[in-house]
């Protein structure tokens, strides 16, 4: 009698365990820096399954994950006119995975503004699935890498859909997270990072705002 008590105990403890990884919450950050907005997302065995993408980025803790104009994502500049061809004329796009800084101070630091969104594991699970599915891939479902940079700390991949003016980085950061189940975003209402950021309010804890960036 007291082993079979002792096999229910084990099993109610293993249960309750099992019902907590499940909802247990995590979080995101959304970061501009300059031209750029992406999604930063922790490096572990959900994500790595999930974003065939990070299994180049083993031995990271954190990466930022982006979509962008190919030309310009790779030569960024202050070419307006490059610019305004990458939103103005449908083009090729790539996501750009970076290293970057697994402390909040840093992100912060380098970053004109940061958000911090609270996620739990099955909207993190539909982020990933948003984010590989945005990856190109070959017949053999194999990435196509365009360039790596800085022994292989950043990687462009071939990318889709196009990019444009209503698919921008923008939006596609909008989309992601509409699809992981923030079901209040609108990316019909995003073009710009100040539409973005103010799109995600509802969700986000702001953690920086710089008010004189001028690049909105």
């Amino acid at each position: 009698m007291q082993r079979i008590s002792s096999k229910i105990l084990i099993l109610i403890i293993f249960i309750n365990f099992s019902s907590y990884a499940q909802t247990e919450d995590t979080h995101i950050y959304v970061i501009k820096n300059y031209w750029h907005t992406g999604i930063i997302i922790q490096v572990d065995s959900t994500t790595k399954n999930d974003i065939r993408a990070l299994q180049y980025f083993d031995n990271f803790d954190f990466v930022d994950i982006g979509f962008g104009d190919r030309v310009f994502y790779l030569h960024p500049s202050n070419d307006y006119v490059l610019a305004a061809r990458a939103i103005l004329v449908p083009t090729e796009s790539t996501i750009r995975v970076a290293k970057t800084y697994n402390m909040e101070d840093e992100l912060i630091r380098w970053s004109d503004y940061v958000l911090k969104i609270r996620m739990d594991s099955q909207s993190i699970l539909k982020l990933c699935e948003f984010i590989d599915k945005s990856f190109s891939k070959d017949n053999q479902e194999i990435l196509r890498i365009i360039e790596k940079r800085l022994n292989g700390n950043i990687i462009f991949f071939e990318a889709n859909p196009k990019y444009h003016l209503f698919n921008t980085c923008n939006t596609w950061v909008a989309d992601a997270l509409k699809f992981s189940g923030l079901e209040n975003i609108n990316p019909s209402n995003v073009v710009t990072s100040k539409d973005l950021f103010e799109e995600l309010l509802l969700y986000a804890e702001i953690l920086k705002f710089d008010e004189t960036d001028s690049m909105f």
